[in-house]
């Protein structure tokens, strides 16, 4: 009879963030043995100095611009300010109210053993935190990413910014440069204008939020440029960065062929993170690359008892991308018999300003690589009756189906689009058509009334 080898845990999870703190509760709800490796703070990104602190900051913003938009409503908003220290305060409070300070504790009241320190992999079952070893059944790496500075002549002579460095600024900025127009460099952009900085962003792509239809990057950048006085220039590279006499710094920049200049107090950089990888990778023997760990669809690596999740596979991904890696990761390492695969266009995609933008499922330009024949249509937020009694028509509805209108996708811009978009989310998951999706009754004056509307013109373009 061969007997089973004895190992330290069940599983072993490098990192505490999204995917790992997700799939190591999982497993140790499962009655597994669990232990937790953490090089930074526990928790990881997101309620630390990521989603909870940024959405924080961004709801602050949200009211403050729509108290901007209340006189028509009859509210005296005169006097009205935005109190930046007052907003990191209420920042603060809110990050202490979800625990993130007390993470590590509450790990091991779900019975997972934490380790502080960095985790080197020395085999497929050994991980070497410092001098302790440990063996385990299991290995899932879950490090993340970290941002890097781009290629920009002179940008290490300064004291650029992360933005995790950004959000924890104890004074507002006078003036900002955002590099890249990501949906992280977008809400940053948005919130610092909010306060009152002189905001610019800076992208080398022919347009903002490039992951998105090309109507959400032309309706997102008149509003930022119009409503908050931000400064966008796309097809747009940085020469050189240095500081000057005076404290500030001197970007110099490349916009069509035409060189400019300008300066700022702060330069943030907000591109997409570069993986942080685990020592030892070789040693295990586990395929990889700068560009990330190589996984297949259910998540594992070429070796058989080592998973990887998040952002540490090098793809740029919102947390609830991250949360349904962990949890389809855990799920796999418990039924590794039976393994499955997330779709990532079931997953919706947000970027939270005013108004929000939503999205889920494919977008034109996934259509078009595809050779997907399709039906579009696109309604603006002032064909419905909830625009006019809140004053607000800046947005619109896009729905995407097939040619037997069942839905590919979805894109919102409006309030509360989030929230919205979890509608379409649904049906997309269970392959309803446009038509479904139109008779489903919605509340009169509500956001969601666009949905509707958007489904029935679908519909009825599909029948013709």
């Amino acid at each position: 009879m061969i007997r089973r080898p004895h190992y330290d845990y069940d599983l072993l999870v490098l990192g505490s963030g999204a995917a790992g703190s997700t799939a190591a509760l999982i497993v140790a709800r499962a009655d597994k043995k669990v232990a937790i490796v953490e090089a930074d703070t526990f928790g990881g990104e997101t309620p630390n100095w990521g989603d909870i602190p940024m959405r924080t900051l961004l709801s602050a913003a949200q009211l403050y611009t729509r108290a901007q938009r209340s006189r028509v409503f009859g509210a005296d908003v005169e006097r009205i300010n935005f109190d930046y220290l007052a907003a990191q305060h209420w920042k603060d409070t809110v990050i202490e109210r979800t625990g993130a300070s007390d993470n590590e504790h509450y790990y091991n009241q779900q019975g997972i053993d934490t380790y502080y320190g960095r985790g080197r992999l020395v085999d497929e079952h050994t991980v070497a935190i410092g001098d302790h070893v440990v063996t385990t059944e299991r290995i899932l790496i879950a490090t993340g990413g970290h941002i890097v500075p781009p290629a920009i002549a002179g940008i290490e002579s300064i004291e650029w910014l992360t933005p995790r460095a950004a959000l924890a600024l104890e004074r507002r900025p006078r003036s900002v440069l955002i590099i890249g127009a990501t949906t992280t460099g977008i809400e940053l952009g948005y919130f610092f204008a909010v306060c009152g900085a002189k905001v610019s962003i800076a992208e080398q792509s022919s347009r903002i939020l490039p992951n998105e239809d090309e109507e959400v990057s032309e309706a997102v950048s008149s509003l930022l440029q119009h409503n908050q006085s931000m400064k966008i220039y796309t097809q747009t590279t940085i020469r050189s960065i240095s500081q000057t006499e005076r404290g500030t710094v001197l970007v110099q920049h490349v916009q069509g062929g035409i060189e400019r200049s300008f300066e700022v107090e702060h330069v943030v950089v907000a591109t997409t993170p570069e993986p942080t990888l685990v020592d030892g990778l070789d040693a295990a023997g586990v395929e990889f690359s700068n560009h990330g760990i190589t996984v297949d669809q259910f998540f594992q690596t070429n070796v058989r008892t080592i998973y990887a999740a998040g952002q540490v596979l090098g793809n740029d991904m919102p947390t609830q991308t991250v949360l349904a890696e962990g949890r389809f990761a855990a799920y796999n390492i418990l039924n590794s018999r039976s393994p499955i695969s997330l779709d990532y266009d079931i997953v919706p995609r947000t970027t939270c300003i005013y108004p929000e933008i939503a999205s889920v499922g494919f977008n034109e330009d996934d259509c078009i690589k595809r050779d997907l024949k399709i039906n579009k249509v696109l309604v603006p937020l002032g064909t419905i009756a909830r625009s006019n009694t809140s004053d607000f028509r800046e947005g619109f509805v896009k729905l995407i189906s097939d040619k037997h209108g069942v839905l590919l996708g979805g894109t919102i811009v409006a309030p509360h689009a989030s929230e919205l978009i979890q509608e379409i989310t649904l049906a997309i998951q269970n392959d309803l058509t446009a038509e479904q999706l139109a008779d489903v009754p919605h509340i009169f004056l509500t956001w969601s009334e666009a949905i509707r509307t958007a489904a029935s013109k679908l519909s009825r373009k599909q029948r013709v």
